[in-house]
C-alpha cells in the first residue's frame, strides 16, 4: 500500500545507495579486540556499535550559523558543510540552537526571526521570516538523510543579548518579541550585569512562554529531541552573584504563597524552605513540566539538558556552601548553589538516593525530569580547580546510586573550542587530549556514560578562527582512534519500555562485481505515522549494515542507510565499495526505528 508522506517529492521504488568510501581503515588493537565475534553478542553497551556522538551547532553571535546577510542558498550550503563534517567523522547527533534569545531560526508564529540572519543588534530582529525554505526543516531533512539526530536547542530565559537603557523596548525589539507581552503584564525583565535581558523564572508567564515556544517545535517539526544548555538563573559576573538577582516582586507574589520563607537568604539546601529553595523549585517545575508536555505529544522526542560540569563542591567555596555529597572540585559556578539548578535531581529523575537524604517533596523528589544529562566538563584532568577525571568520576558514582530504573542517560560535554589554547598547566595543544577523554569515559563510565558531545561545530575545520588546525586535528585523531566506524545511538533508559516489534529484513541477495559487492533485501515493515505525520516508534526508518570476512571473527558496522521507500516489501540495494576484491564476506542487516530499537538480523552471503 502506498502512503502519502508529507514533504516527499519523489517516491522511489528501488533504493540504491553507495557505502562511504573509507578504504584501508587501520583499526587500532584496542578497538579490534572489542569487536563483536557474533551477532548474538549484546552490543548495547559496546561503544564501537552503540554510542551517542554529538556536537553543538551554535547560532548565538553567528558562532556556527547563520551566515550574516546570506542568501537562502548560502545558508543551505553552510548547513550541508556542517552536516557533512559530522557524517564524515562518524557523528550521529547534533544540537541545533534554534532559539538563542527571543529570536528563532525557523518560521515561528510565536517568536520573531533571529537577529543573526541580518546583524547583531536587537533592532535586526524581524517579524517576518526571510526565506521560502524553513531552514530548521531543511536541517532536519538533510540530517536525517545522513542518519543524524536533530535536537532543537533553546536558551529558555534569555530574551536579548543586548540592551540600551536609554531607548524604549519598542525602539529596540520587533513587534513579535515576547518582551512586549511581558511588560504589558506590568512586569520588567531582569537587566543582569552582563547587559542582557532575562525573564524572571519566578513569574508564571515566563514558564508558559518557554513551554509554548518549545511545544511549537515539538508539534511542527520532526525533531528527535529538545535541549537546554546551562542557563537558568544567571552566572556570577562582575562580582555580582545569585544574591543580587532582582526577583523581590515575584518572590513576594508567589514565594510566600507557595510556603517558602523568602526572607531566609542565608543558604540553600534540601529541607531549607528559603528564597533560594523557591527559586530552585521554579526551575524544577519548568523542567518537569516540559518532560510531561513533550511526552504527552511525542513520547519518542528526547528531552536533554547540558548543565555546567559541577553540581556542588564538597567544601564551602566563597559564598557557595557546598555539600558533603558534592565533588572534590572548586567551581565558582556550581549548579545547585549558583544557578538554582538541581541537575543531580534531574539525572536521578527524582529518586531519593543518599545524596538527596534530606530532600522532601518540596525539593522535587518523585518526579520525572529528563531523558539525559550532558555535563559540560570543559577542563582537562590537569586543571587545578575542576579536573576532568575527578568531575567525571563524581557523575559516574552518583549514577551508580540509582536503583529504581528511571535514571537518565549520561553523556559528557567536551571542550573542542579550547583546543590549541596555550596554558602552562593544561595540555590543550596535545591533539590526542579529547581522544584520551573518550577512552577514559568509555572505560570508567562503562554502563553509565553512553557518549559525548563537543562544543562547538566550527572548531572541526582547518584554519579555524579559534583553534587554528588544532580542533581539526583533534577530530581527525578521534575518528582514527575512537570513532573508527559509524555507531548507533543507544536506546535511552527512560525509553526502554517504548518498544514495538520491528520485522527483520527479508529476501537476501548478494552479487560480486569487479570493484564492489552488491547486496539487496526487502523491508516488510509498514511505514506508520503519528498524528503529526512523523514516523511512529516501531516503524523502520533506517538500516544498519554489518560485515565480516568469512572465516574471521570480527564484525564491523560499516554503514547506516536511510529508508527512502515507504512501501512495505520495497527492495533496497546497497553497493559496498569498501570491500576487498580478494575477500569473501558475510553481511548482517538490521532495521531500526527512530529511537534505535533494532530488529533481528538478516544474514546475506554468497550461496
Amino acid at each position: 500500500m502506498s502512503i502519502k508522506i508529507k514533504k516527499i517529492y519523489v517516491l522511489i521504488f528501488v533504493l540504491t545507495v553507495l557505502s562511504c568510501k573509507t578504504l584501508n581503515i587501520i583499526i587500532p588493537n584496542d578497538i579490534k579486540k572489542n569487536l563483536a565475534k557474533s551477532m548474538e553478542e549484546d552490543r548495547s553497551e559496546n561503544p564501537i556499535y552503540r554510542e551517542f556522538r554529538a556536537a553543538w551547532f551554535s547560532t548565538v553571535g553567528n558562532i556556527d550559523f547563520p551566515l550574516r546577510n546570506g542568501s537562502k542558498e548560502e545558508q543551505k550550503k553552510l548547513i550541508i558543510k556542517h552536516l557533512d563534517a559530522l557524517y564524515q567523522n562518524n557523528f550521529n547527533a547534533v544540537f541545533v540552537q534554534v532559539k538563542p534569545d527571543a529570536g528563532v531560526i525557523f518560521n515561528s508564529k510565536i517568536n520573531p526571526t533571529t537577529r543573526y540572519f541580518f546583524g547583531t543588534d536587537s533592532t535586526n530582529e524581524k517579524d517576518d521570516y526571510p526565506f521560502e525554505t524553513d531552514l530548521l526543516e531543511y536541517i532536519i531533512e538533510e540530517a536525517h538523510q545522513r542518519n543524524i539526530e536533530v535536537h532543537a536547542w533553546f536558551n529558555p530565559y534569555r530574551i536579548s543579548l543586548t540592551y540600551n537603557d536609554k531607548k524604549s523596548y519598542e525602539e529596540q525589539f520587533s513587534k513579535k518579541n515576547f518582551i512586549h507581552t511581558y511588560v504589558s503584564n506590568n512586569l520588567k525583565p531582569v537587566h543582569w550585569f552582563d547587559n542582557r535581558l532575562y525573564l524572571d523564572p519566578g513569574e508564571p508567564i515566563s514558564e508558559k512562554y518557554i513551554i509554548d515556544s518549545v511545544i511549537e517545535v515539538v508539534e511542527n517539526y520532526d525533531v528527535d529531541g529538545i535541549h537546554f544548555d546551562d542557563y537558568f538563573y544567571q552566572n556570577a559576573i562582575k562580582g555580582k552573584t545569585y544574591k543580587d538577582w532582582n526577583d523581590k516582586i515575584s518572590a513576594e507574589k508567589y514565594g510566600k504563597a507557595s510556603g517558602y520563607d523568602i526572607t531566609n537568604k542565608a543558604y540553600d539546601d534540601y529541607g531549607v524552605d528559603g528564597l533560594y529553595a523557591w527559586r530552585r523549585n521554579n526551575i524544577n517545575n519548568l523542567v518537569s513540566k516540559l518532560y510531561t508536555e513533550i511526552k504527552s505529544r511525542k513520547p519518542y522526542v528526547k528531552w536533554t539538558i547540558s548543565p555546567a560540569g559541577v553540581w556542588r563542591n564538597k567544601n564551602k567555596l566563597s559564598e557557595y556552601k557546598g555539600s558533603e555529597y558534592g565533588s572534590e572540585t572548586k567551581s565558582y559556578n556550581p549548579n545547585f548553589d549558583a544557578l538554582h539548578a538541581d541537575v543531580l535531581l534531574w539525572m536521578l529523575n527524582g529518586e531519593k538516593t543518599d545524596s538527596l537524604t534530606n530532600a522532601t517533596e518540596k525539593d522535587g523528589i518523585n518526579k520525572m525530569y529528563v531523558d539525559a544529562i550532558i555535563p559540560q566538563v570543559y577542563w582537562s584532568s590537569k586543571h587545578r580547580l575542576v579536573p576532568f577525571d575527578i568531575t567525571v568520576n563524581w557523575w559516574i558514582n552518583e549514577a551508580k546510586k540509582s536503583t529504581n530504573g528511571n535514571l537518565a542517560d549520561l553523556y559528557i560535554g567536551h571542550a573542542l573550542y579550547r583546543m590549541g589554547s596555550s596554558t602552562n598547566i593544561e595540555p590543550w595543544q596535545d591533539i590526542d587530549l579529547l581522544s584520551k577523554q573518550i577512552d577514559y569515559i568509555r572505560k570508567e563510565g562503562k554502563g553509565f556514560i553512553k557518549g559525548s558531545s563537543f562544543f562547538t561545530l566550527h572548531n572541526m575545520y582547518k584554519n579555524d578562527r579559534d583553534t587554528g588546525d588544532f580542533g581539526n586535528e583533534a577530530i581527525k585523531y578521534i575518528k582514527e582512534n575512537n570513532y573508527i566506524f559509524k555507531a548507533i545511538v543507544p536506546v535511552m533508559n527512560t525509553m526502554k519500555d517504548l518498544k514495538e516489534n520491528i520485522l527483520k529484513p527479508e529476501n537476501p541477495k548478494m552479487k560480486k562485481h569487479f570493484n564492489y559487492i552488491e547486496i539487496s533485501f526487502t523491508d516488510p515493515n509498514e511505514y506508520k505515522l503519528d498524528d503529526y505525520s512523523h514516523p511512529k516508534v516501531g516503524t523502520s526508518v533506517y538500516y544498519a549494515i554489518y560485515r565480516k570476512i568469512v572465516n574471521s571473527y570480527e564484525i564491523e558496522l560499516i554503514d547506516k542507510i536511510r529508508r527512502t521507500n515507504f512501501n512495505a516489501d520495497a527492495k533496497v540495494i546497497y553497493k559496498d565499495k569498501t570491500a576487498n576484491r580478494k575477500s569473501n564476506y558475510i553481511y548482517y542487516i538490521t532495521a531500526l526505528d527512530r529511537i534505535h530499537n533494532e530488529s533481528d538480523y538478516l544474514e546475506i552471503s554468497l550461496q
